[in-house]
């Protein structure tokens, strides 16, 4: 797997115009949807169990171009309240102009503690990126960090039968829900509930594909009678007290 700093500077870096991936805008559009209705169903769960996102402050690293942290702003209403933090110069200048009342930095969030508190840090398709478990160790460490008492870690990434798999040049390998889980407890980390999005059809075929062909209702009906592993996954984590 290439390194993260690589894929940021010959990959993202481009995308800082659109923010959208190489594929047709019904398919990006539809998939991101799905995407939207799950993490809306996270942070209501978390809402329903006390949290008041309103007065939440909200981390994301690896945050891009902030497509994410504006989906956020608008549900909490609160855009000063979020930062967004991404190796990316570009994207973060590029998020800076879109979203001017959310604050933005860069960062890298495996080599460089927050320095921030938050009550909510949220890392979507970001930890794919990491090759090594020391820099997957070094990230949760400093997610951790930066929570408070009673801060709550998402995570959002893709299913894979294991991370460290072999997977030659590519750009990214997700991970098992259950090797996420170990790892993150390491680093003092507790899982509160998990959330699937898409699954791997017959064949290795991940759903996403086909949102651009078929109508997204019919593709959420084979994922529902479709009883096979996930194509990704929210999991939620709580701050334990201690790191162990």
């Amino acid at each position: 797997m290439r390194d993260y700093k690589e894929v940021v500077s010959q990959r993202y870096d481009r995308q800082i115009e659109t923010d959208f991936s190489p594929r047709t805008t019904l398919e990006w559009m539809s998939s991101q949807l799905r995407i939207s209705q799950v993490f809306h169903q996270v942070l209501k769960r978390l809402a329903d169990s006390g949290l008041n996102l309103a007065d939440a402050r909200v981390l994301e690293v690896g945050c891009g171009g902030g497509r994410w942290t504006r989906f956020i702003a608008e549900i909490t209403g609160q855009p000063a309240n979020i930062i967004g933090l991404d190796l990316s110069e570009p994207r973060i200048e590029h998020a800076r102009r879109m979203n001017p009342a959310i604050r933005y930095r860069v960062a890298d969030v495996v080599e460089t503690p927050i320095g921030d508190t938050v009550d909510i840090a949220v890392a979507i398709s970001v930890f794919m990126h990491f090759e090594s478990e020391d820099s997957i160790r070094k990230a949760l460490r400093n997610v951790w960090g930066s929570l408070s008492e009673n801060g709550a870690f998402i995570f959002f990434d893709a299913w894979a039968d294991s991370h460290f798999a072999p997977s030659g040049d590519s750009d990214s390998q997700g991970f098992r829900p259950d090797e996420i889980i170990q790892l993150a407890r390491s680093e003092g980390f507790s899982p509160r509930f998990k959330l699937d999005v898409f699954r791997i059809f017959p064949g290795s075929h991940h759903s996403e594909q086909y949102y651009r062909f078929l109508p997204s209702v019919l593709i959420r009906f084979f994922e529902i009678v479709c009883p096979t592993k996930p194509g990704n996954f929210f999991i939620v984590f709580d701050k334990e007290c201690e790191r162990k």
